[in-house]
């Protein structure tokens, strides 16, 4: 995936999915990001993702809306019954889902196209896929589709309030398969 795409997923997924641009101004600060950072590693990063703007010729303030960068996505869903608490999400919640990230994306130069919706029931993954776990790598290994230029979303059961979380963009090169936006089912417009 392009790095400027798993940075701004990283950013929407850890505030929320229908929030501002992570470019723009965030209305909502949601503390349930499974991103754990240590003191000083936010420093740290935002001056990588500076450097890395930098050196592609662009800034954090230059995206241009006309200048579209398609994101294919794969829709993974992770369910443990055919509910809505179960995690079972409609085809028409996954529209909506889509278009919320395009109408909040649209001044980043990202549009994301729906290319695929797979679905699996598997009780462990829905409620275990947090970031490191077995969990995680089992449904990622087994599920993952395409290379860096597909996102890949796995909607998931978290438990105790966690939101969701995405890998770091560099760490596409040490582990593709990790790359990713793990999100619990709740957070997406509809979510029980």
């Amino acid at each position: 995936m392009h790095f400027l795409t798993v940075l701004s997923l990283f950013f929407l997924h850890c505030s929320h999915i229908v929030l501002g641009s992570p470019l723009g101004k965030i209305d909502v600060v949601v503390n349930r990001c499974g991103n754990e950072l240590a003191p000083g590693e936010a420093a740290a990063i935002e001056e990588r993702v500076r450097l890395d703007l930098s050196n592609s010729g662009r800034n954090a303030t230059e995206f241009d809306a006309n200048r579209q960068v398609v994101i294919k996505v794969v829709w993974h869903v992770i369910y443990t019954s055919e509910t809505t608490e179960g995690g079972y999400i409609s085809p028409a919640v996954i529209s909506a889902s889509i278009l919320a990230l395009n109408y909040h994306y649209r001044g980043a130069g990202f549009l994301f196209s729906l290319d695929k919706i797979t679905r699996t029931q598997n009780d462990d993954w829905f409620l275990n896929a947090k970031t490191g776990t077995s969990a995680e790598s089992q449904m990622k290994n087994t599920l993952a589709e395409g290379d860096k230029a597909v996102l890949n979303l796995y909607s998931v059961g978290f438990t105790g309030g966690l939101l969701g979380y995405a890998t770091f963009p560099w760490d596409v090169y040490t582990n593709p398969k990790r790359d990713g936006v793990v999100f619990s089912h709740t957070t997406v417009p509809g979510g029980s």
